[in-house]
């Protein structure tokens, strides 16, 4: 990545309506909060672009005063993977296919960027408000389990 570029953090999951956008809300959040001068995009593998998150994603934020109404969904693309300071997906599937488009991309699970371990994140797409709470909540563990990586890698 060359030096004028923006340095950013790339969160992937399936369709980019449910946990990766959430995890681009918790992670602008948490940056302004620890004045984390890092940018934070949020794509999926599988997604249509220019459609909103889903209403659940949209209502678990709310309930953390987070906004995801102006969100727009967006497919993985090379340029996108390769400017990426750090690709962070929700499953090694997704992984996959990140490393399929982009081999370079410094990609990772955001469960073995954060802990070192292989396990995903589950889908909440089609529950109800609590499974949408419950994976936010997962998110946003990780993503503080990340701060000092962040500050050191970024």
């Amino acid at each position: 990545m060359s030096a004028n570029k923006e340095k950013y953090i790339l969160f992937v999951c399936t369709g980019n309506t449910c946990r990766s956008p959430m995890a681009e809300a918790i992670a602008k959040s948490i940056f302004k909060k620890n004045e984390l001068n890092i940018a934070v995009y949020s794509a999926g593998v599988s997604a249509w672009g220019g459609h909103g998150a889903s209403i659940n994603a949209i209502a678990a934020m709310n309930e953390e005063g987070l906004s995801l109404d102006r969100h727009s969904t967006k497919p993985i693309s090379t340029q996108l993977l390769s400017e990426a300071a750090l690709v962070l997906t929700m499953t090694q599937a997704h992984l996959n296919m990140v490393k399929a488009f982009s081999p370079d991309a410094k990609a990772f699970t955001l469960n073995e960027y954060a802990q070192n371990t292989p396990d995903d994140i589950s889908d909440p797409f089609g529950g109800d408000l609590s499974m949408y709470k419950q994976t936010a909540e997962e998110i946003r563990k990780l993503i503080l389990l990340s701060i000092e990586k962040f500050q050191e890698e970024l």
